[in-house]
């Protein structure tokens, strides 16, 4: 049986080193009795990680009480990019947001860069380029402005 909720991370007995980080996660004290144990470090190809989960006891003396995994690579994803580019005909500002396929995206506006207000939500479609996903959004209300400042990122 595991624990509801997030299991929280401890870095209490954990220490760095110059290209890692070792810690543990203690999900709490029985029933639960599991332990995890990882070493996260830079790898050619993205974050390694490296580790063991593991039960404090088990009921039956055949069952293992320990597993590890290693070699597992956390491949960075990227953030959506927000584009200008350019003005429709009718004057107000067209952006290109590409990101994550499936994913849902939001642009804000502001005007001061203070204050952001949403102006579109968009779930990136597989369709309109797989490999490239994108949304074109032409923000009428701009024509108006004398500036208005934009951003996008993707929900999670």
């Amino acid at each position: 049986m595991r624990p509801s909720g997030a299991i929280e991370f401890s870095f209490n007995y954990g220490f760095a080193l110059a290209n890692s980080v070792v810690f543990h996660a203690d999900p709490g004290p029985p029933p639960y009795n599991e332990y995890l144990y990882y070493t996260a470090s830079n790898a050619e190809s993205g974050l390694r990680i490296n580790g063991t989960v593991g039960t404090s006891q088990s009921v039956c003396a055949d069952v293992p009480t320990r597993f590890s995994h290693s070699n597992v690579v956390a491949v960075l994803v990227s953030p959506p990019r927000l584009t200008l580019l350019g003005f429709s005909s009718g004057g107000g500002a067209r952006l290109f947001l590409q990101g994550n396929a499936g994913q849902t995206n939001v642009i804000e506006a502001s005007v001061d860069l203070t204050g952001w207000t949403p102006i579109s939500t968009n779930v990136l479609d597989y369709t309109v380029c797989p490999i490239c996903p994108f949304v074109i959004f032409d923000d009428t209300l701009s024509s108006n402005l004398t500036r208005r400042f934009y951003r996008g990122f993707e929900l999670h």
